[in-house]
């Protein structure tokens, strides 16, 4: 078993009074869709008051493995590119059924310009039936450049609808049924 994920999560439970509070969000790009449909998802870091910049993050993201197959995820460059060997891509992808795995350690001596919000990684899925799926973040942990833990006080998940799509015998019956009503209302008014 790796012990990276674990060494990294203690790392990051260190205590940092005074240190400012971030918040988690999963964005969708919809959040109606159709069976067979791709569904990217950007995980967003806010509300870092320009303190401090994430240098390592280590979360979790759990979904409904009925309504969704997960395809991927790409990284942000907030941490460096991970392609150039600037940041080390920790993450252990799809962990099982309904649950993804990212993290990303910045492997720069100084961090690039992060802003108020940035994108920490985009997540990949695709439709696979028709309902209601919630993505939420667990087990979310950030830490600054020197590993120091950086409180995180929200985790906002979303919810996805899958529509399901009317098949075209569906309207074929639809348009029988209607038929048959017609035919039998003429019928009755020619017999009154």
């Amino acid at each position: 078993m790796n012990a990276f994920p674990q060494l990294l999560g203690a790392l990051l439970l260190g205590a940092s009074l005074g240190a400012p509070a971030a918040t988690l969000t999963l964005i969708p790009t919809s959040t109606e869709l159709k069976p067979g449909s791709a569904l990217l998802i950007d995980l967003m870091v806010a509300d870092l008051n320009g303190k401090d910049s994430v240098g390592v993050f280590d979360l979790q993201i759990g979904y409904d493995a009925t309504l969704f197959s997960f395809s991927g995820y790409q990284l942000g460059l907030g941490l460096g590119d991970a392609a150039l060997g600037q940041a080390l891509d920790i993450s252990q992808g799809g962990q099982g059924t309904g649950r993804v795995h990212l993290g990303e350690l910045s492997l720069l001596d100084t961090l690039p310009v992060q802003g108020q919000a940035f994108k920490l990684a985009s997540l990949s899925f695709t439709a696979k039936q028709a309902g209601v799926a919630g993505f939420a973040l667990s087990q979310a942990q950030l830490g600054d450049a020197f590993g120091t833990a950086l409180p995180v006080t929200q985790l906002n998940g979303v919810d996805v609808t899958v529509s399901a799509v009317p098949e075209p015998s569906s309207y074929a019956l639809l348009l029988a049924g209607l038929g048959l009503v017609g035919l039998w209302s003429g019928t009755r008014r020619r017999r009154d």
